[in-house]
């Protein structure tokens, strides 16, 4: 249950923090996602979230309650409970305090 972050750019613009970069899902994947770390992102807390696919065929969701990460391998399903999404990266641009 961790996350990769590669960070490409990370900048303050007033209050706000934004970091920008890829994460990387692991072989572990927990039902509800994968739970953004603020203290990688240098924040805080992470208020919200823009996500890009960089490939394949995965549709991601920002859950903003539980702050994490979806994956799912079909419109409203969600990837099973512990399965491998190593593969899968995707673009984040992160803005918080």
């Amino acid at each position: 249950m961790a996350l990769t972050y590669t960070e490409v750019h990370r900048s303050v613009h007033g209050m706000q923090r934004v970091w920008e970069g890829l994460i990387t899902f692991d072989n572990s994947y927990p039902t509800g996602g994968e739970v953004i770390d603020p203290a990688q992102l240098g924040m805080s807390t992470v208020e919200s979230v823009s996500l890009t696919p960089t490939a394949g065929t995965r549709l991601f969701s920002w859950n903003q309650t539980t702050r994490a990460i979806q994956v799912f391998t079909a419109l409203s399903t969600e990837a099973a409970n512990a399965s491998d999404q190593s593969t899968i990266s995707i673009r984040v641009l992160a803005f918080g305090r």
